[in-house]
């Protein structure tokens, strides 16, 4: 016989009060893994002592993933959210790859500064994923 742990000390209730202590729990820890990921993409901005060029793209990694695992988060427990926050989650999700490759290959060269192909393919991935998404927002054009 299998006996939940956490059902213990829910005798007497019935299974659906359970799931939406469940649920809760959930939304709690998912939102605080998010803050946290906000703030360490915050810290590694702008308060590093050293300014490495892989903390900045730390800091973007984290700030992607961050925004993609929170628009995931509030869509699942509020459906009826604007559509404005599921494009905040799909354009935080295309710039993951990106930023990640630059964090790897600021930490394997560590003292090579930013080429100008980089900066101008960061750019043109800015432009790529911001210029159709201004002109045809998730909101009107799902």
């Amino acid at each position: 016989m299998k006996i939940d742990f956490f059902c213990l000390f829910y005798i007497g209730k019935s299974y659906t009060d359970y799931m939406d202590v469940g649920k809760g729990l959930l939304f709690f820890f998912g939102a605080l893994g998010v803050f946290n990921g906000l703030i360490l993409s915050v810290y590694f901005f702008f308060f590093t002592k050293k300014k490495h060029l892989s903390n900045l793209f730390f800091g973007a990694l984290l700030l992607a993933i961050s925004l993609r695992i929170g628009k995931s988060i509030f869509v699942s427990f509020y459906p009826s959210l604007a559509k404005i926050y599921l494009q905040i989650g799909l354009t935080a999700c295309f710039f993951i790859g990106p930023f990640l490759y630059y964090f790897l290959k600021s930490t394997i060269n560590p003292g090579a500064p930013l080429t100008r192909s980089s900066k101008w393919s960061i750019a043109v991935l800015f432009a790529i994923i911001l210029i159709p998404g201004i002109i045809y927002p998730y909101q009107t054009y799902p």
